[in-house]
């Protein structure tokens, strides 16, 4: 499971160049075997 940062969320939805290749190549691993996860807290400092 990755945990992700409130930030590296909103950085992957709005400017994904902003982040490394690493940080892509990972969360798209995260994404292929679906486990990539946010806290509470991140979708109430989103909101």
């Amino acid at each position: 499971m990755i945990l992700l940062d409130t930030c590296v969320m909103i950085f992957d939805a709005l400017v994904p160049e902003q982040l490394s290749k690493k940080a892509l190549t990972e969360l798209e691993k995260g994404r292929q075997s679906n486990s990539l996860a946010c806290s509470d807290i991140s979708l109430w400092e989103i909101a």
